[in-house]
């Protein structure tokens, strides 16, 4: 039985690494780049075209039926801002946006590198010879080389702008070139929706016999508000989760999940000897239900942990990283490896003494990509949100931001047991 059991499990993992093989494999090619190339049109425009004036009224025009290239352009202040983009696609990859001035000079060139109007390569009159790369809205990397002239970025490929990437060994870690949407989506019809559509419930979760209980006493919920909070939520994700590899399996101890972990708190525990309640909880809850996963699945090699290995971006212990760097750092790892979704578990600093972190919300996410585009589908208390409303709550731009982090819980995606 033993040997049965590590055979079955060197047989899931060495699909798990054959599945991140084959989404993974397939990389940029230039026949692959040309479906969005506007190069023939844009050299045909830039060297024919004189008479600009008579595009301006019109918001897109297709220049090239055949391989439907659209082209935009508007006149602000004496500036030209024209645009050309392939629109059969209905993708901004491989827009190239421009921008001169009223004699015609160009000043600025943006090429766009994912179907995301904020991820852009980034060209300026002003420093010739050098680019920049903002993912996300952020600037990613400065200053990086070019060795061709300003002005040739009118009539140059996408191919060979996107091979400047290359050169710097970059292109691997921000260009798009997997889609692992249908996997994603079998899992969350199959493991997350099953918990969606119930009652938010202050302090809601379901025991170890799937009675509607709360969680810090065990009383049972009254049977016409029935329901989860976020930690109730994560718990129940979870157990479909399991069940979904065991289906004999039911539903986890609640009390087996709010088991302290001082042991791993080293000496900061004692700032926290004049509360009334553990603020540890909800970091505590997700570990829990991480070391339950491996425990009930029998993970070893792979398996549900906190990620730390961000190679970039540092992390804080006990805190994890900041909150507005998420989606880039979700995005660094699903491209080494999008077998994975996340539980996060957010976290500020007390407003009033003492100025200690506390756990304060739970969410899951399951990111994927499709269509050149990098997607993050997140749920919380038993709804499908979305990722703009999480950083609206807890990023820089919310009036209750207080240094907010985030611990970010990595499970595998039992994929294996997605195609029974």
């Amino acid at each position: 039985m033993i040997k049965y059991t590590f055979n079955k499990i060197k047989i899931i993992i060495l699909f798990q690494i054959f599945f991140v093989f084959f989404i993974n494999v397939f990389l940029f090619s230039q026949d692959t780049v040309n479906n969005y190339d506007s190069v023939n049109v844009r050299k045909a425009f830039f060297l024919y075209e004189k008479d600009w004036e008579k595009y301006i009224k019109n918001k897109r025009i297709i220049l090239d039926e055949k391989n439907q290239i659209a082209f935009g352009c508007k006149l602000e202040n004496g500036i030209y801002n024209m645009y050309f983009f392939v629109s059969k696609n209905n993708n901004f990859f491989g827009t190239f946006q421009y921008r001169f001035n009223s004699y015609k000079e160009l000043l600025e060139v943006a090429v766009f590198f994912q179907n995301d109007k904020s991820s852009v390569l980034k060209f300026s009159n002003k420093k010739p010879g050098t680019y920049d790369i903002y993912l996300f809205g952020k600037l990613y990397r400065k200053n990086l080389p070019y060795y061709f002239s300003f002005d040739s970025l009118k009539i140059i490929s996408l191919y060979k702008i996107l091979s400047l990437l290359e050169d710097v060994n970059i292109d691997q870690e921000i260009l798009i070139s997997k889609d692992d949407s249908i996997i994603k989506e079998k899992f969350i019809n199959k493991v997350i929706k099953q918990s969606i559509g119930y009652k938010y419930i202050n302090d809601g979760a379901r025991n170890e016999f799937g009675e509607f209980v709360y969680i810090e006493n065990g009383n049972k919920q009254k049977s016409n508000e029935q329901g989860f909070n976020c930690s109730g939520f994560a718990k129940d994700v979870v157990d479909n989760y399991i069940r979904s590899i065991n289906p004999e399996f039911r539903y986890l101890n609640i009390n087996d999940l709010k088991k302290s972990r001082e042991q791993e708190r080293d000496n900061i525990a004692f700032q926290y000897k004049d509360l009334d309640y553990n603020p540890f909880f909800g970091l505590e809850w997700g570990k829990n239900l991480a070391d339950k996963i491996n425990q009930e699945c029998n993970y070893n090699i792979i398996k549900s942990e906190e990620y730390d290995k961000d190679q970039y971006l540092s992390y804080q212990r006990y805190r994890g990283y900041d909150v507005n760097n998420l989606k880039e750092i979700l995005f660094r790892d699903q491209q080494k490896d999008s077998t994975n979704f996340y539980i996060l578990i957010f976290n500020r600093l007390r407003s009033q003494k003492p100025v200690v972190p506390e756990y304060y919300h739970i969410a899951i996410v399951v990111p994927s990509f499709k269509n050149k585009q990098f997607n993050l589908q997140v749920f919380e208390s038993s709804e499908e949100t979305n990722f703009n409303r999480i950083m609206m709550l807890n990023s820089k731009e919310s009036k209750f931001y207080r240094d907010e982090k985030v611990v970010i819980i990595k499970i595998p995606i039992p994929i294996i047991h997605l195609k029974q």
